[in-house]
């Protein structure tokens, strides 16, 4: 059975749909080769009755010499779906905590990002604002000349229109 089954990442852990996936498809291998050997071993039992139930053969001819038979291997163990599950689950818990872990220092470093910003905004705002304290004075002061020229100009041309018809 595949024990190294990637799962997709998820906010907080794997993704919870694979993890169930994963276990489903472990329980359902296992059911499967529960009743492959179910059913074996009730063919085996089946030969055994009939072999017990048949009347002894005659000894037959010495045979000759039997080749050598190599040794049966042993089948491997089927684990259980519960070690399995258990496997899955742990790696699944070990995940999470990591992706807490990280989520909780990437948390922190945003918010230090976002405290530093902030910091930079307000003093960017009392150094604007105190632009436009100066900017708006000046433009004051660049009104008031403008209408002080206005007058001085206005005056001007009443003093040239009275020299015209005094001359004239």
């Amino acid at each position: 059975m595949d024990m190294d089954h990637n799962f997709r990442a998820a906010l907080g852990g794997f993704n919870r749909s694979d993890v169930v996936n994963y276990i489903e498809e472990c329980s359902i291998n296992h059911e499967r080769a529960l009743r492959q050997l179910r059913e074996e071993n009730a063919r085996l039992r089946e030969q055994l009755e009939q072999l017990q139930a048949a009347p002894p053969p005659e000894p037959p001819a010495p045979p000759a010499p039997p080749a050598p038979e190599p040794e049966p291997q042993p089948a491997p163990p089927v684990p259980t779906p519960s070690e399995d599950e258990l496997a899955a689950y742990r790696r699944a818990e070990a995940a999470e905590r990591n992706a807490r872990r990280r989520a909780a220092a990437l948390t922190a470093q945003v918010n230090e990002i976002v405290s530093r910003a902030a910091g930079q905004f307000d003093a960017s705002r009392a150094d604007v604002d105190a632009q436009m304290s100066d900017l708006s004075i000046c433009l004051r002061q660049l009104n008031d000349t403008v209408a002080k020229l206005r007058m001085d100009l206005d005056d001007t041309a009443r003093a040239l229109a009275s020299l015209d018809v005094q001359g004239s």
